[in-house]
């Protein structure tokens, strides 16, 4: 029987892991580091929406090399290193849920009710971020970095409870608001507009839902390697998936800009694209 109270394993194992996401998010960032190109070469106008998507991509980016850095024996300083890479992990999760949220939120046609709920929720998500990365305890141990030293992981399941949860609500508002607008033509049309973003967007909230869901599982489960490794596998793949969903709208044949004007609202029975121009993406 596996020994869960076991520093080693749980460690070597978050080690690999750690190595395998980063060549998976190395790959996605490749893959797509053409929108980028496009702002530098002035393709591409920079509008206020890619801040959140900007901001997802580069403080998972982050949360890798520092979780790296923190797993350096030579470190000296582990409680600010490891506190600033939970801090970044965390800050990527809560961008990915704010990427799925504005889609979620254009849809609604900005209504003030489900905007307002969700501000209220996105708030409570930095607040959490914020009490869980000053309540870490750090230690070092030779031959391995730092570690926690703490055996109260309860801000950090809550923190992933709570991300769950919001992705959960996040994902209950769109499908309700999608079914309901959906026309005959659209069902019967698997390639429409209308039929791309609510099937990418139930497949994108539904896999952020149950990598929050494992990542809380895997802290109840209380073992020294279970806040790493939960941490940065759900920061990236929420990453992932979030950036993957504001990509796919450009992709079919759309800007951007429209989830955020709210001269542009979906009409019940149908939705027509408002706009047939080059996608900036």
């Amino acid at each position: 029987m596996v020994n869960w109270e076991s520093t080693d394993r749980p460690l070597d194992a978050f080690t690999k892991i750690l190595v395998v996401l980063s060549g998976l998010y190395a790959w996605e960032l490749l893959l797509s580091i053409d929108l980028e190109w496009r702002l530098i070469t002035r393709r591409k106008e920079f509008t206020w929406p890619l801040v959140l998507y900007f901001a997802n991509r580069y403080c998972t980016l982050g949360a890798l090399i520092a979780t790296f850095i923190c797993f350096n024996a030579n470190l000296t300083n582990c409680q600010r290193a490891f506190a600033a890479t939970l801090f970044l992990a965390h800050l990527s999760i809560t961008f990915a849920s704010l990427n799925l949220a504005t889609r979620t939120i254009a849809i609604w046609g900005q209504d003030r009710f489900v905007t307002g709920a969700l501000c209220l929720l996105m708030i409570g998500h930095f607040c959490l971020i914020v009490v869980q990365a000053s309540s870490a305890v750090i230690s070092k141990q030779e031959g391995i970095g730092c570690i926690p030293s703490t055996r109260n992981y309860a801000w950090d399941a809550a923190f992933f409870l709570y991300a769950f949860l919001f992705d959960l609500v996040v994902l209950a508002l769109n499908t309700f608001k999608l079914r309901g607008i959906l026309s005959p033509k659209a069902v019967m049309n698997p390639s429409s507009f209308t039929m791309v973003i609510f099937n990418q967007g139930i497949v994108y909230f539904i896999i952020a839902c149950l990598v929050n869901l494992i990542a809380f599982v895997f802290l109840v489960l209380d073992n020294i390697g279970s806040i790493a490794t939960s941490t940065i596998c759900a920061s990236v793949c929420c990453t992932i998936v979030a950036c993957r969903s504001v990509r796919s709208l450009a992709e079919s044949n759309g800007k951007p800009e429209w989830l955020l004007d709210p001269q542009i609202q979906p009409t019940t029975g149908s939705w027509r694209h408002p706009y047939q121009v080059e996608s900036p993406c």
